[in-house]
């Protein structure tokens, strides 16, 4: 019979690992509110992202790994250029998402990350895939379809492929006050620790389990979009939304079942 006090340990482990991702979520999902507040351009607003955030990077990195900055930096060589590389253009494309079209449209698509990366890891890994990935990643590419669909001829259309997949041009000089304020406060704390807390999560909890407990800031995006600027998604979001939310919920719970 399992000892209840190491049943009781694990259990506290795990909490403090939703929790952490909890927090996380809650951070991450102020990023639109900043970005709509930045009083710049998309181009603007990724620059100043991008560069607040490599300096809140740079001193994670510099405070915790004994190597410092520059050694990390040349220990790990082109991929982490290629990592970083991945990253700019994922937070550039949040960003021109999020400047034109609705938050709900941008989350709703980003929600469905998981079961693209299990599409991803089929087609370059060549990794199995079972027939609950399968119809999770088809019911995943449905629902998009729907949101989508809501978009056309509507001038939102833009933002929503921005979601799915950038050089630029900007004058800082030209920049007020509060836009760097605005987006010192996302690049240096909100939006890397938010990420940071998400990644902190997997050492106590199951990926599975904090996967769907980032997803509240599926939920929490397009309720500051309507305190902050009275955005109420449109039907086809909602429709599409929901087959999108249900079917990467089944199959993280799937996958948790599976881990534990």
């Amino acid at each position: 019979m399992p000892n209840v006090n190491v049943l009781e340990s694990k259990t506290n482990i795990r909490l403090k690992g939703i929790g952490i991702a909890l927090l996380g979520a809650l951070l991450m999902s102020l990023d639109p509110i900043f970005i709509r507040f930045s009083g710049v351009n998309e181009f603007e607003t990724s620059f100043l992202f991008g560069l607040f955030t490599a300096i809140s990077m740079a001193v994670v990195i510099q405070l915790n790994d004994k190597r410092g900055l520059i050694k990390v930096l040349l220990d790990s060589g082109w991929p982490l250029l290629i990592a970083g590389g991945l990253m700019l253009g994922s937070a550039s494309g949040l960003v021109f998402s999020i400047k034109n079209t609705s938050i709900a449209n941008t989350f709703l698509i980003f929600s469905a990350t998981p079961a693209i990366a299990a599409a991803f890891s089929w087609i370059f890994l060549r990794e199995k895939v079972t027939k609950q990935t399968l119809a999770a990643i088809i019911a995943v590419v449905v629902g998009i379809s729907v949101v989508m669909s809501g978009s056309l001829g509507s001038g939102n259309l833009k933002g929503d492929l921005l979601a799915i997949t950038m050089f630029f041009f900007t004058e800082p000089t030209t920049f007020s006050f509060n836009t760097w304020l605005i987006m010192g406060a996302m690049g240096l704390f909100t939006a890397p620790f938010g990420r940071v807390l998400s990644m902190v999560a997997t050492r106590y909890a199951t990926a599975a389990e904090v996967s769907m407990t980032l997803m509240l800031e599926t939920v929490l995006a397009p309720v500051w979009a309507f305190i902050f600027f009275s955005e109420i998604p449109g039907f086809n979001s909602l429709a599409g939304g929901a087959v999108i939310l249900i079917t990467v919920s089944a199959y993280t719970l799937h996958l948790s079942k599976q881990e534990s």
